[in-house]
C-alpha cells in the first residue's frame, strides 16, 4: 500500500496507533461513512484505524442511522422506514429506549404559519459520527491527521433551511466533492492550502444538505 506508515496514528481519533501487522498491511480499517446509513450497497473509502475506532462505534453508528431517519421523516420514506426497523428491532431495545427518552416535542410555527410540533433529539451522537466522517475524509484527501484536540464545529442544517449563497459560492469556486453510492452520500470540501487544517465541509445524505462543519485552527 502506498499510504502505509508503520508509525501512523489513527486518523479517526488522532490518539491511538493505527494497527498494522508489521508487513506493510493495516490490520484494522474503518469504512467511511458507516455502512448502516446506505439503502443500497456501494463502495466506500476505508481509513486505517485503531481497534477502538474500528469496532467500538457500531452502537453509535446505529443510533446515527435512527436519528437521521427522524431528521428525514417522510421526506425520505424509504430511509425513514429503514430507521424505524432499526429502532423497533427486538435486539435494539436499549437503543429504542434511549431515543424515546431523549425525544421531546416543542410547539412551533410550521409552513404556512400554522402551529405544529417539532421533534428535538440529542445531537451528540450525530456530531460524533459526523466528526469521524470528516476526520476520515481529511486523511483520505490530504494524508494528514487532524490533531485529536482540534475543534470541529458541527452544525445540523435544519430540515427546510439551506446554506447561504456565500458559503455555497466558496464550495463551488474553491472546493471539490466526493460522491458515494450515486447520491446516497456526498461530501463537499474546501481546504485552505496555506493554513494547515483550516477547512469547510458539507455532508449531504440522499441529496439533502445535512451537516456543515468548519475547522479553524486559529
Amino acid at each position: 500500500m502506498n499510504d502505509f506508515d508503520p508509525n501512523l496514528i489513527c486518523p479517526l481519533c488522532g490518539i491511538r496507533p493505527a494497527l498494522n501487522d508489521g508487513k506493510r498491511k493495516y490490520i484494522s480499517r474503518e469504512h467511511i461513512p458507516p455502512e448502516c446509513i446506505f439503502l443500497k450497497p456501494c463502495e466506500r473509502i476505508t481509513v486505517p484505524a485503531c481497534s477502538e475506532c474500528n469496532s467500538g462505534t457500531s452502537k453509535i453508528d446505529e443510533e446515527f442511522k435512527a436519528l437521521l431517519g427522524i431528521y428525514f421523516d417522510y421526506n425520505n420514506e424509504e430511509y425513514w422506514n429503514k430507521s424505524l426497523k432499526t429502532i423497533h428491532h427486538q435486539t435494539k431495545k436499549e437503543l429504542k429506549a434511549k431515543i424515546l427518552n431523549e425525544i421531546s416535542s416543542v410547539l412551533t410555527r410550521v409552513d404556512g404559519g400554522a402551529w405544529g410540533y417539532k421533534i428535538q433529539v440529542d445531537g451528540e451522537p450525530l456530531k460524533i459520527v459526523v466528526k469521524k466522517i470528516v476526520r476520515g475524509f481529511y486523511w483520505h484527501i490530504t494524508k494528514s491527521i487532524l490533531p485529536h484536540d482540534i475543534f470541529l464545529d458541527v452544525c445540523l442544517i435544519k430540515q427546510f433551511d439551506s446554506l447561504d449563497d456565500e458559503i455555497i459560492g466558496i464550495f463551488k469556486n474553491y472546493g471539490a466533492s466526493i460522491n458515494i453510492g450515486n447520491g446516497q452520500f456526498e461530501v463537499l470540501y474546501a481546504i485552505v492550502t496555506d493554513n494547515k487544517y483550516a477547512s469547510m465541509w458539507l455532508l449531504r445524505f440522499y441529496n439533502k444538505d445535512c451537516f456543515f462543519v468548519t475547522i479553524d485552527p486559529r
